[in-house]
C-alpha cells in the first residue's frame, strides 16, 4: 500500500466512524398513537398500513442528549428523513405542524 492509498483508507475509516456517530436508524421505534403498541415492519423494514384512506397516527419520542461521545451538541441541527407512500402526510414535532405533503 502506497502513501496515498494509506491516507485515503484512513480518511475513509474516519468518515465511516463519524457517520456511525451521527446516523441513527429509528424506523423500528414508531408506535401507533392510539394504542402505543409497536408496529410490525415488513421484510423491507417498512411500516405496513391498511389501504382505503384510513388515518394512521404514529408517534415516536426522540431524546437528544447534550453530548455525544464527549462532543457538545449545542447549536447543532437535527435532520429527520422521512419517506411515506401515502396520499397525504402531516408531520408534527412537539405538537406543532412542521411539514405536510403527499405522494402524488
Amino acid at each position: 500500500m502506497n502513501c496515498e492509498e494509506f491516507i485515503v483508507e484512513k480518511i475513509t475509516n474516519f468518515l465511516d466512524r463519524l457517520r456511525k456517530l451521527v446516523t441513527l436508524d429509528i424506523q423500528d421505534k414508531w408506535l401507533e398513537n392510539n394504542s402505543y403498541s409497536s408496529l410490525c415492519l415488513n421484510e423491507k423494514g417498512y411500516i405496513v398500513f391498511p389501504k382505503g384512506r384510513e388515518t394512521l397516527w404514529l408517534i415516536q419520542k426522540i431524546i437528544i442528549p447534550e453530548h455525544l461521545e464527549h462532543y457538545s451538541l449545542s447549536g447543532l441541527s437535527l435532520r429527520l428523513v422521512l419517506t411515506w407512500w401515502a396520499e397525504d402526510a402531516k408531520i408534527f414535532i412537539n405538537n406543532e405542524l412542521v411539514q405536510e405533503g403527499d405522494f402524488i
